[in-house]
């Protein structure tokens, strides 16, 4: 199950969702930085998130996902119309046609997104920083 709601009437002894929502809230931004906030996504982008991992899961299982790291310079496959999800230090580069971008999205020091090859190219190519 995917819960996306709450039914009031399944809170013990007439009590208020509110209460118990905001403690959960507060541990999670007393144990969390504040480059990690709590993200809250639309019914779409949900719908969109587990479809992409229903196709990652699938190709993972069928062995066709190859991965691997060489220096820094890390490259991922997968088949057509799969995208990757991936996370990467920040400073991350992704190869381009023709020159490179900023990679992802930053989160919690981190940079992620799902990912799959620009038009002409057949893997994702990152690079990574040196530490």
């Amino acid at each position: 199950p995917r819960p996306h709601y709450v039914h009031q009437s399944n809170l013990a002894e007439e009590h208020l969702l509110y209460p118990v929502l905001d403690r959960v809230l507060a541990d999670y931004r007393a144990l969390f930085a504040p480059s990690a906030p709590l993200v809250n996504p639309t019914q779409r982008d949900v719908g969109t998130e587990l479809a992409r991992r229903a196709a990652w899961d699938r190709a993972l299982a069928a062995g066709k996902v190859t991965a691997y790291r060489i220096g820094t310079t890390v490259t991922v496959k997968a088949p057509s119309g799969v995208v990757a999800p991936v996370t990467a230090p920040e400073g991350t580069r992704k190869k381009l046609l023709l020159g490179t971008s900023a990679f992802g999205t930053a989160y919690a020091g981190t940079r992620s997104a799902w990912t799959s090859p620009e038009p002409l190219q057949n893997a994702v190519t990152l690079t990574i920083p040196t530490i």
